[in-house]
């Protein structure tokens, strides 16, 4: 199955047995995913919403995406356990890592109250500059006034080109067409192949990753057809590596 979300530090897991209490849970939890990492936080509620589900937070991203790997379907008292990547990062690992922003989280938790409260609260989109903007809030509506202008281009001086001159830049501009290969740049020095193997064979159809000797940046990824590819692509396009944002493309074939 294609994951939903990227890795990440933190596993999402539900499908498990409602009758344990919360403190054999966090302790039982601890001691299965222990195995594959050190466990920052085992993070479960009482609340009827979150019985029979989790939140696991590991260390490191190598940690979660085995623990992943070996315990999704895992059976726990009778149950197999569904393990999947969780949405959003935990406050642990973005304070682990020097991303932690407290107006972020607020506002993630303000959005998540107002999910259960049952609040929708919609901004429109505008393709103009906005000049100024005032939102009120209330509950349940947002009202947002605008005033815009057109934004005014520069006019471009259009210099005369030879026939061959714009046939070599239309061939330039085209984009690659989509293909099972992908082309990853921007990688750290940390960013083995082992590593590597794990981030991208989460994902369906993985054959392979190749990587280049003497340059650690870039590395080739093979799926079985194109459709796999793309999903990949899309799902750790910008993914953070050692502080490194990975930029992934079709490899031209």
């Amino acid at each position: 199955m294609t994951d939903l979300y990227a890795p990440n530090h933190t596993l999402y897991v539900r499908n498990i047995d409602e009758s344990i209490k919360l403190n054999d849970l966090k302790e039982e939890f601890t001691k299965l995913f222990s195995k594959h990492g050190k466990v920052l936080d085992i993070h479960a509620r009482k609340a009827m919403k979150m019985r029979g589900q989790c939140f696991v937070v590991f260390e490191t991203l190598d940690s979660a995406i085995q623990a992943k790997q070996e315990l999704n379907s895992f059976v726990f008292h009778e149950k197999p356990l569904d393990v999947q990547f969780a949405r959003e990062k935990s406050d642990l690992v973005l304070k682990k890592f020097d991303k932690y922003d407290p107006e972020v989280v607020k506002k993630r938790r303000r959005i998540r109250e107002n999910k259960r409260q049952g609040i929708s609260v919609t901004i429109p989109k505008t393709t103009t500059m906005d000049t100024s903007q005032q939102v009120n809030e209330s509950v349940g509506t947002t009202n947002v006034p605008q005033q815009t202008q057109q934004i005014q281009q520069p006019e471009i001086e259009i210099q005369p080109q030879t026939t061959q001159n714009i046939q070599e830049k239309k061939k330039e501009s085209l984009p690659t067409k989509p293909n099972r290969f992908l082309f990853v740049e921007n990688l750290p020095k940390e960013a083995q192949k082992v590593m590597l193997d794990l981030i991208f064979g989460q994902f369906e159809g993985f054959k392979e990753v190749r990587t280049v000797p003497n340059n650690h940046s870039i590395a080739f990824v093979e799926y079985d057809n194109e459709s796999n590819s793309t999903t990949a692509m899309n799902l750790l396009q910008g993914f953070d590596i050692k502080n490194e944002k990975i930029k992934i493309t079709y490899l031209k074939v």
